[in-house]
């Protein structure tokens, strides 16, 4: 005679790790993962929202497999200077006295002004310059309807240095002054010397779309400095206080201007007048000779409808 034993039946059940999530930065950049652990039933999720908030900022996905299953919460950009709160109910389909699980989800609020500053800056210690490294990207020798070229200008008082592991990533040592610019200058077009020299004029501060057309470039602008994750890697241009390798206070340039005088071979001055985004003034001058200078060019066959330069 042959005995037949049947396994256990798991009674169904529903549980989610962790139940609790770290709060979400105002950008919305983290996507958070909670795995889901249903036996013998299957689940689904809800957002629920507090009374009078609009809703649709938290996106909460499943995600099955035979392997695994999971739930994705995400949240978008909060544009506004308050926090916020919701929550998201992982509960079971077909099944009752399971109950739901529910995971509270926030967002902090959105940032009204990216400075940290506190009050004006009167810069003092970048006479002369430790460092001033500059890349630029030249037209085309046969490119003269180009508006504008390209220059990332990064300088740093004596008492600041640079450095880079293995990897290339750069980081900062010692305390000091650190301003780094994206401007554009009139049309500089290649050379075979790749001597540059950055023209010496006014710099007045504009506002650039994240991507800039061509069609968009103004001579002798500063792009002005946006929202930014890592200062080392600046969006824009920023003034920055370096204490001890560490950013200790930052703020974009978001207006004014800055005069550069050309003193000699690689040699300049700059006076800046520039204001951050919270209105505080960022005066002062800096000396110095180019340390460090890249170009970034890739040449290109003229179109047919490009005219040789004469």
């Amino acid at each position: 005679m042959r005995v037949v034993q049947e396994g256990k039946i798991l009674p169904p059940s529903l549980d989610a790790d962790p139940k609790e999530v770290p709060v979400f930065a105002y950008d919305g950049s983290v996507e958070r993962i909670i795995t889901v652990t249903a036996v013998n039933c299957d689940w689904a999720v809800r957002v629920d929202y507090t009374e009078g908030d609009a809703g649709g900022w938290v996106k909460a996905q499943t995600i099955k497999t035979e392997a695994h299953s999971a739930l994705s919460i995400s949240v978008g950009r909060n544009e506004t200077l308050e926090a916020r709160s919701a929550s998201v109910t992982v509960y079971a389909l077909g099944v009752e006295n399971i109950p739901d699980i529910v995971i509270p989800v926030s967002q902090e609020a959105g940032k009204e002004f990216f400075s940290t500053l506190t009050g004006p800056v009167a810069i003092s210690d970048m006479e002369p310059l430790g460092a001033l490294e500059y890349s630029i990207s030249p037209s085309q020798t046969w490119d003269t309807t180009n508006p504008g070229t390209y220059w990332i200008m990064d300088m740093w008082s004596s008492g600041v240095s640079q450095e880079s592991d293995l990897y290339g990533n750069k980081s900062f040592l010692g305390s000091g002054t650190r301003i780094y610019l994206k401007l554009f200058s009139e049309n500089i077009p290649f050379n075979d010397d790749q001597e540059f020299t950055l023209p010496a004029g006014e710099y007045r501060v504009k506002q650039y779309d994240v991507i800039i057309n061509k069609a968009d470039i103004v001579p002798y602008t500063v792009e002005a400095g946006r929202e930014v994750r890592d200062l080392t890697y600046p969006k824009g241009s920023w003034y920055m206080k370096v204490d001890d390798g560490g950013f200790a206070e930052a703020g974009p340039l978001t207006g004014g201007s800055m005069t550069v005088a050309v003193d000699g071979p690689d040699t300049y001055t700059f006076t800046f007048d520039f204001v951050d985004d919270r209105g505080n003034a960022i005066t002062g001058t800096a000396k110095g000779t180019v340390t460090k200078a890249s170009c970034n060019f890739f040449p290109e066959e003229p179109g047919e409808d490009v005219e040789p330069d004469p």
